[in-house]
Parts: C-alpha cells; structure tokens; sequence
C-alpha cells in the first residue's frame, strides 16, 4: 500500500457540512452513449443495455437514466413503498468511508423501510473497534441496531477499500418471491460521493433459488465474504443468506483482492491475476477471427481517482500483461489537469478526493500517457468537465475506422496500484495483495443477457435474464464491429492527450 491511498480520508472543512447551493444543470441527451464513439454517431450502431450506471447528481436537472442513492432502496419506480409486496429486511454495507448517520438518515426517509429491516452491517476501514449503534429517529425505527465491523488487514500498509451493497427484500406472501438486490460501486457511503462526485454503479436483482446448483459468481462471493467478514458475528448469517439466491444469470464476474501472500493456483483468484485468467476464457475467439479484426488497433484506459507508487516495470510486465493478450498494447491514463479541477462545480476543494501526490503523477513515464478526464474540451455546457471524478474505471477498446468498440470493463474500488491489484513476488511462486477491493467485470464475447419485465404486476427493477439464443447473440457481438454494450462513460474515446500547457491534478495543492 503505497502512503497516498490514506489521504483518500482527506475531506478539506468544505465537506463536512456539504453545501449544495450550485447551479442546475441542464442534461438533454445521455452523454454517455456518445461519449464511447467519439465524435461519430451512434445511430447507425446496435446498443445492447448494460447493468452499469452512473449516479445521479444533485445539481443535474433531469438524466432519467441515473440512480440516486435512495432509488437503490424501492423494487421499482413505479409502485409506491406502502404498496409494494416486499420488504428490505437485511442489509449489509461496505465501504472505504462510511457515514452511519447520513446513509441511516437516507433510509430512514422511509417510515416502511426502517420498521421492517432487522438487521443492518456496516463494514467498514474507519471502525477502530466493533461496536454498535441505534438508528437516531426512534419514532419510526423503535431502537433497531446496526452493527458495524473493521476487517483485520493481514498485511502492512493496506487498506479495506470495496464499496458494495447487499439488500434482501423479502416478500410479504410468497417467500419463494424473496430476492436479494447486489450492487457494485465506485461510492463511499458518504453525502458528497454520491450527490457531488461521477461514480460508477453496477446493480442487479436474484430471486430466491429453487435448488442449489454449482455456480462460480455464488463461490466466488462467498469466498470473499468468507475473507471480508472473518470475526464478524454476522459472518455465518451472510455465508448462509446469499445461499439462499439463484446467480446463475450474473451479468459480470467478479474481481476482488484480499490482503495476503498466495501460491499456485490462488494466484490467479485475486487482483489484476483474476483479470488476466478471466480475459484468457476469450482469446481463443478473438485469435479466430481474421487478420484484418485483430490488427485494428487496441487500447488499455486506466482511470482512477488514487495513484500508488508505481514503477514502470511493474506497470507494463504485470499490470499491463494481465490487461491484455497482446504485448505492446497502447495505455491511456485519464486523469484530471489542474485547470479541470480549478474549474469544477466544487472548486479547488473537490481535489479533496483526488489524492494523487506530486511525485507519483509527474514522473516522466507516466506523463506521457496521461489524457484529459472527460471530453477534454472545458467547454461550458459539458457536464463531465464540471464533475470531479471518483469513478475508477479499466477497460480495453479497439477503432474500427471511425467507430469504437470495447472489449471488456473492469469497475469498482479499483485504484491504480500495486497494493490494490497485487504485485508478483520471489520470481513468480509469489503473489502479494495489501488491500481489499471489489470490483465487476464484463466481456462483449460474454454478455447474452437481457433485462426482464412485467407490465401489469410490481416487479424488481434490476433483474436480469440470460437470452435463449445466447450463442446466436455471442456470435454477432463477437463478429460484427457495429454491435456495441452500452456502457455509461462520463468520458471520451478515445480520449484527449494532454497538452505541453497542461499539468496533471496533485494533492499538495490543497496543502
């Protein structure tokens, strides 16, 4: 864990009585969708809907396709909470940063809400010693308690650092309708991430399973709540809830870290190892397409709101081998200048959650990858530019002509760091992680999902359902260049090289 991560807790006097008194902004279209083609349209381009949003701003007029963080917390927007059929009765929080009595604050908006939940966990880096506390608006909650946890960090220098929700709603009637809503964030359960900050939110809905079958996203993220809850009371209660939810039709994979030293085969279970075993499932298609598909060029975007102390060698024979099967595959870091940030809808003082040091992004070999966050225009009427980051996104696109296509996406807690991703020790037998982090990813070659609906009864508003002709579909995605997933980018492909003139954002500014 390199020292600057911990200045991810610094909140300049600013934020700790948030002031939202900026200007409405007016958002007309999803900028979002254009911002993956860069100046082309996209009209002639057949968009596939993905389970990834951004969040929703305070200060944004209108953007339907956004979630704020209270939407995260009703079955659907159309059926009031008085009479929907399910009831949160179970929520497990995690988070770098928690603020117990804002997120309590949020929920408890609803009288409903707060008198059905048993229980609530908060996990969090920032709890010293287990403790517990009472929901403040005895009125409509009558002395429920939250527990909350600090997992125990195995290695030096790291930090507890995944932001992901778990909420189980369970059906006033019919328990065999109980589901469990998973969500997958860029987020820290504070005020101003959500409200103020671009981040990142996948999200999907499991019903209650029928059997239990053999499935890889349930092992998988009950081996990592096995890790992240270890001396939690409430570990065997979560091991044995999520058990209870049928996975199979998980949109993404998950990639996670957990702080330790691992061998063999558990190398490849965690960290930027993960990524590269679960990019290899598809390089045998893409080395059967023709030489003209695989000579368009690709390109690597690192995006993140944290730097570590990186090196060079570690970037490009670790990070940078993981992140593609190609060698000498071109990187791009998006990071904010100095100018961006001056400029945003918070000022110099939202550089408060960019705790990038000076000598980290200004050595010579990262320079010369670094491009503009967001369209890079400083236009007035673009919106990314106003926004200060803390989005962490890494993906791989390839231009096709005058069109872009991505790859995969990996999004989450996900810093650029060694501490974070892990870092390959003793000539390979060895891999090191210090953090813990959560974060999803999603393949175009492995995407055959659709979103399910009803029409005339209340329905959960994020579930998912794998289509029929699944192979059918994987073969257009996989062949044709005009099919794209639709992934919300606050940011253009590809993006803007900074210029002599522009200087990266660094935190001893705000010092």
């Amino acid at each position: 864990m390199a020292a600057n991560e911990k200045f991810d807790v610094l909140r300049s006097p600013h934020f700790k009585k948030p002031k939202f008194g900026y200007d409405v902004i007016e958002i007309s279209s999803d900028s979002s969708i254009e911002s993956k083609l860069g100046d082309i349209s996209s009209n002639n381009y057949l968009k596939l809907e993905t389970p990834i949003y951004l969040n929703k701003l305070n200060f944004e007029k209108k953007n339907l396709k956004n979630l704020s963080f209270k939407s995260l917390f009703v079955v659907n927007d159309c059926t009031p909470i008085e009479k929907s059929v399910w009831r949160i009765k179970h929520i497990l929080f995690s988070s770098y940063l928690a603020d117990v009595n804002w997120v309590i604050n949020e929920i408890g908006d609803s009288e409903l809400i707060c008198e059905n939940i048993e229980s609530i966990l908060f996990v969090s880096h920032g709890f010293d010693n287990p403790q517990n506390y009472k929901l403040k608006n005895f009125n409509k909650v009558k002395n429920k308690k939250i527990s909350t946890y600090s997992p125990y960090l195995k290695v030096p220098y790291g930090v507890f650092h995944p932001k992901f929700i778990l909420l189980v709603f369970e059906h006033l009637v019919q328990p065999k309708k109980n589901f469990v809503r998973f969500v997958v964030t860029s987020a820290n359960l504070i005020q101003q991430d959500w409200e103020l900050k671009i981040q990142s939110i996948w999200v999907q809905d499991f019903f209650h399973s029928i059997e239990r079958k053999d499935c890889e996203f349930l092992d998988y993220l009950q081996e990592f709540l096995k890790n992240i809850l270890n001396g939690s009371k409430l570990k065997d209660f979560w091991l044995s809830k999520v058990q209870e939810f049928n996975f199979e039709d998980a949109t993404v994979k998950l990639v996670a870290s957990v702080p330790g030293y691992f061998f063999g085969d558990e190398m490849f279970m965690w960290g930027h190892l993960r990524v590269r075993s679960l990019i290899k499932r598809f390089v045998s298609k893409d080395q059967d397409k023709s030489d003209e598909l695989r000579e368009k060029r690709e390109r690597i975007v690192l995006q993140f709101s944290s730097l570590g102390r990186i090196s060079e060698k570690w970037l490009y024979t670790e990070l940078a081998s993981s992140l593609s099967e190609i060698p000498g595959t071109e990187l791009e870091i998006i990071f904010p200048t100095v100018e961006q940030v001056v400029n945003s809808i918070e000022g110099i003082n939202g550089g408060g959650s960019l705790p990038v040091k000076k000598e980290y992004i200004c050595k010579p070999w990262i320079k010369k990858l670094l491009h503009k966050w967001g369209t890079g225009t400083m236009k007035k009427n673009a919106t990314d530019e106003k926004v200060i980051p803390h989005i962490k996104t890494f993906l791989k696109y390839k231009i096709f002509g005058n069109a872009i296509k991505i790859i995969w996406l990996v999004q989450g807690s996900y810093n650029l760091s060694n501490a974070a991703w892990g870092q390959i020790q003793k000539d390979g037998s060895q891999f090191c992680i210090r953090n813990y982090e959560l974060g999803i990813f999603i393949h175009k070659d492995q995407f055959e999902f659709e979103r399910y609906f009803k029409l005339n009864e209340e329905f959960p508003k994020f579930f998912w359902k794998r289509k029929s002709n699944c192979s059918l579909i994987s073969e257009i995605n996989a062949n044709q260049p005009n099919v794209l997933l639709n992934f919300p980018l606050p940011f253009k492909l590809p993006p803007k090289r900074y210029s002599n003139s522009d200087h990266p954002w660094n935190i001893e500014l705000l010092m």
